[in-house]
């Protein structure tokens, strides 16, 4: 149920993306085919490992994980989809 789909529970930023349309840059004109949001996980959406020793690299020490899921678009009026 936490990701019940991919755009549950995820915090929306908004962007106002700006382009130069001259060398100079004085001109800022608005770029309308760009999404002007995106959602986002939170911190709080991680999840953290318990801790382990790992025994099989070059140095031996005690390791935590945090996991993070990612999204991204594919193609252009897509949906969300994991990572």
């Amino acid at each position: 149920d936490r990701w019940a789909s991919s755009r549950d529970g995820l915090e929306r930023i908004i962007t106002k993306p700006y382009i130069r349309s001259d060398v100079n840059g004085t001109q800022l004109q608005r770029y309308f085919t760009f999404p002007i949001y995106y959602r986002v996980p939170t911190y709080e959406d991680g999840y953290w490992t318990q801790p382990y020793f790992d025994c099989n690299g070059m140095v031996k020490d005690w390791l935590i994980t945090y996991a993070a899921p990612f999204f991204g678009v594919v193609g252009e009026n897509q949906a969300l989809q994991f990572m």
